[in-house]
């Protein structure tokens, strides 16, 4: 298997976190990453969950705190040219 299409790595890290109630706020993935939004409060609990639980094809977990979400949500956000950096300036 291709190095980054291994199937179930997401579902075995959410049921691993589903076990002791840790909500999942948000999930971002592309093929060698997943990146999970939890509450601050769940986030060392987290970490310590999946290390013990272990999903094999995981070779790291960061845990960063202290970090937020913003997110630009609308009609035409992909469409139009330069709303992002208008944003972000």
């Amino acid at each position: 298997m291709i190095p980054g299409f291994q199937p179930g790595v997401l579902s075995r890290a959410t049921s691993a976190l589903f076990e002791p109630g840790i909500n999942i706020k948000s999930v971002l993935t592309c093929q060698i990453c997943i990146s999970l939004l939890l509450d601050p409060d769940d986030l060392n609990a987290s970490s310590c969950v999946l290390e013990v639980q272990g999903v094999a094809e995981v070779d790291c977990i960061e845990a960063e705190d202290g970090l937020a979400l913003v997110a630009l949500v609308g009609e035409g956000i992909c469409s139009q040219y330069g709303i992002a950096a208008r944003a972000f300036l």
